[in-house]
């Protein structure tokens, strides 16, 4: 090959001609890159020109202009920093400290710092799995590890499975998540209110959370759902219901106290309200303009 040396190398094991003799390639000769180069004897396993093109582009400016690189000093000390104020350190401190020392694990034995990670003893997770039972019924893998991914781990770490440490700990165990049917619903609701639980919507979700997200899921809401099994469902809402002129008294409150109506600011500061509009008006804007009230919309800056 023409000026083979300068734009390709040779692999000495097969023979072919590459730009670069990458880990693919030479983990089909049970090598690598480090072995290829003490068995032959050689510095480098790319080609001069692909050496010389690396080296370029590693000079280039960032195209993300608020990228800084850090001194290994620097980056001890913002771990450092972090880690007193019990913070989770940012993306981008993490990859440049794995861009230095090796990992984030060498970089935190550098920095002389024990990671923000809980510990889970064996009675931390008998603990969390019982409360867990309490929230969400009896053990099931997936569920487990959707909810609460830190727990499921440290169990899976401890017990080898989900189903192992069930056992282990006498705890109840279903192997596949429970299907919902309209029927099941509706007696599961009916107990509820035979055993004088609540039934509201914030509290079915708090208390039993596989229960609410299945009757919205089959009902299209959790009053539909109630109001299906016969129910009142408005002496059970803890909701309190807003005439218009109620509504139009606390948004005119409102404004003169945060200033013109905003969807965002009004819903971050008193979410009911928010709700009561928008079911009485279909939207905070409309609202304002049918109370003559001021209005805007905060838009995106780009």
């Amino acid at each position: 090959m023409k000026n083979a040396p300068e734009t390709h190398v040779r692999c000495r094991v097969c023979g072919r001609w590459y730009q670069i003799l990458s880990w693919t390639h030479l983990r089909r000769h049970q090598m690598t890159p480090e072995d290829y180069k003490k068995r032959f004897g050689v510095d480098y396993v790319s080609s001069d020109e692909m050496r010389q093109r690396m080296s370029l582009n590693s000079r280039l400016p960032r195209h993300n202009t608020g990228y800084r690189p850090l001194r290994r000093r620097a980056i001890l000390s913002a771990i450092r920093r972090y880690l007193r104020s019990r913070r989770p350190a940012p993306h981008s401190l993490k990859g440049q400290a794995v861009h230095v020392f090796g990992s984030w694990r060498e970089a935190l034995k550098a920095a002389n710092c024990e990671p923000l990670r809980k510990r889970w003893t064996l009675q931390a997770i008998r603990k969390g799995l019982r409360s867990w039972i309490r929230r969400h019924g009896p053990l099931n893998d997936g569920e487990l590890k959707s909810t609460d991914s830190s727990l499921h781990a440290s169990v899976c770490g401890r017990f080898g499975t989900v189903e192992a440490a069930a056992g282990a700990l006498s705890l109840p165990y279903s192997p596949r998540c429970t299907r919902w049917s309209r029927k099941r619903l509706m007696n599961e609701i009916k107990k509820r209110a035979r055993k004088g639980l609540s039934l509201s919507s914030k509290a079915v979700e708090e208390e039993d959370s596989r229960l609410s997200n299945a009757a919205r899921r089959r009902f299209g809401s959790w009053e539909k759902a109630v109001r299906a099994c016969g129910l009142d469902y408005t002496k059970i809402r803890i909701r309190k219901e807003r005439s218009p002129e109620a509504l139009g008294r606390q948004l005119r409150a409102w404004c003169r106290k945060n200033g013109p109506l905003n969807d965002t600011d009004l819903h971050a500061d008193d979410s009911a309200l928010h709700a009561s509009a928008e079911a009485m008006f279909g939207s905070i804007k409309k609202a304002a303009a049918a109370l003559g009230l001021p209005h805007f919309r905060r838009r995106r800056t780009k």
